[in-house]
């Protein structure tokens, strides 16, 4: 298989990943309660905090993930294209032409 083609198919495949990263579902959002003691109250704020926190990060992450996997499909794309990286093949090589004289 063709390095362009390849380059092409994990581009695709990266953008489509980043797409599952931009719709993942980061949980619900944890309310905090009031009960009749205190230490009850306590322990249920803390584990909403903790949730809530869970949740943000989750946020951060999956929308981090799928903007590197955005950018870097999108560059392998973009690499792969017919013309990106394409050398001339009407230019001369006179660098490494070594003829011998013929006299």
């Amino acid at each position: 298989m063709e390095k362009n083609v390849l380059f092409i198919l994990i581009g695709i495949l990266s953008i489509g990943l980043s797409i599952s990263c931009f719709k993942a579902d980061t949980g619900d959002f944890v309310r905090k309660e009031s009960y009749g003691g205190d230490a009850f109250t306590g322990i249920q704020h803390a584990a909403a905090k903790t949730g809530q926190n869970v949740r943000a990060l989750a946020k951060i992450t999956s929308k981090g993930f799928g903007s590197v996997l955005l950018i870097s499909g999108l560059t392998l794309i973009v690499l792969g294209m017919p013309g990106a990286k394409k050398k001339d093949e009407n230019t001369l090589d006179t660098a490494n032409n070594t003829t011998e004289d013929p006299k």
